[in-house]
């Protein structure tokens, strides 16, 4: 009989987050084909991830509000199971709970101490090890787009390149590129690869949609299809639909957003525009390219210019985002490179570490999700 495990990563609401616990709970299943994994997340963050990946038996959303009202009593957590073979939880709990908002540190707490293992509970890679089911740190995630949403995005067929692009992700501050630029760079790319379509997606409305270009306004969508007759507007077409969007193009164009991670996992190259405080770190050996900023702060999690600073505070764009900085030479490059057959996932890492090293960054401030590429050696 199948062991059953729980993946408890219950935390902040961006994709990116949700895409973890899918990571992990794949790695799991690597180590142990028989698992039946199910994983707790935050019922903000898009649960429909899991209707794409077969390792995945079951997501249990969790209201954080209705749990920090409720606590056992609340629905969420009542229609759960109480007991598993394995539970695991994510590590930030053990080695991080400062990073833990008073609300969520509240939902773990009563997760970790509600819900019973039969063999084992813990963290991931925590110890105690002893009976801990075996785990993969090596792994690659593919999803498996449902006929429907395939069918769905057909009507948005072109012969020629095909480029999705989400012009801001979920930050509430101008850490994106403004409409200007993308319209300058879709022009100027359009005139390299004249047969190129381009697909503008992101979301704008909260229902049905947790993950939002909040900064991208309904103006800057009009002004981009007003003057550029090949773009599409697929924003808010469903998190699905997306997601075969994802798939169904050629490369994604997109700033740092856990929502770009995803175009890995349908195999679909991401042309990064690198730059704020976070360096990209999920690639999931597929092949990519980082337009990457002059300022040799970047990342700048540990500590952004003063101008910047002063920029947000202002509502203005930070420095590296800004149209004088941000190069579409170096797109059109990437374009070009991710469109040859012969640029592969490994020479992508070795032009990142080589791009990297030559603008003077900080090696130590990047790092890989899981050890598949290590920043200072390449491909491991």
């Amino acid at each position: 009989m199948s062991k059953t495990l729980l993946v408890n990563w219950v935390y902040y609401k961006p994709v990116g987050h949700a895409l973890e616990a899918i990571q992990t709970a794949r790695g799991f299943y690597e180590a142990d084909n028989d698992l039946k994994i199910s994983i707790l997340l935050n019922s903000e963050t898009p649960c429909e991830l899991g209707e794409v990946c077969s390792w995945i038996e079951k997501v249990y959303p969790i209201d954080v509000i209705q749990v920090n009202e409720l606590g056992l009593k609340a629905d969420c957590i009542k229609n759960i199971p109480k007991e598993w073979d394995y539970i695991v939880t994510d590590e930030r709990y053990v080695n991080n709970p400062g990073s833990y908002a008073e609300s969520l540190k509240y939902v773990n707490d009563l997760i970790v101490d509600y819900f019973q293992a039969r063999i084992w509970k813990g963290c991931r890679l925590q110890p105690p090890f002893e009976n801990a089911p075996e785990y993969k740190v090596d792994n690659v995630v593919r999803f498996q787009i449902p006929f429907n949403a395939k069918k769905d995005v057909e009507k948005y067929a072109n012969t020629g390149l095909k480029i999705c692009f989400l012009p801001a992700g979920a930050s509430p501050v101008n850490i994106y590129p403004n409409a200007q630029w993308w319209s300058d760079m879709i022009s100027a790319v359009t005139k390299r690869f004249p047969d190129v379509k381009f697909y503008m997606t992101g979301a704008k409305s909260r229902a049905g949609n947790r993950s939002a270009s909040y900064t991208f306004s309904e103006a800057d969508i009009s002004m981009i299809l007003s003057k550029n007759d090949n773009v599409e507007n697929c924003f808010d077409i469903g998190f699905i639909n997306q997601l075969a969007l994802l798939e169904f193009c050629d490369i994604l164009i997109a700033p740092h957003s856990g929502f770009a991670f995803l175009a890995s996992c349908v195999n679909t190259p991401w042309l990064s525009l690198s730059g704020a405080s976070w360096p990209e770190y999920f690639y999931n050996r597929t092949k990519f390219y980082n337009v990457l900023p002059q300022c040799t702060d970047y990342p700048c999690y540990t500590g952004m210019k003063e101008e910047c600073e002063s920029n947000i505070n202002a509502g203005k764009m930070i420095e590296c985002m800004n149209n004088e900085n941000l190069s579409i030479q170096d797109v059109i490059k990437g374009i070009e490179l991710l469109t040859d057959p012969d640029f592969s996932f490994k020479k992508s890492v070795n032009l990142y570490v080589e791009n990297l090293t030559k603008n003077a960054y900080d090696l130590n401030k990047f790092w890989s999700l899981h050890g598949i590429l290590n920043i200072t050696k390449g491909i491991e």
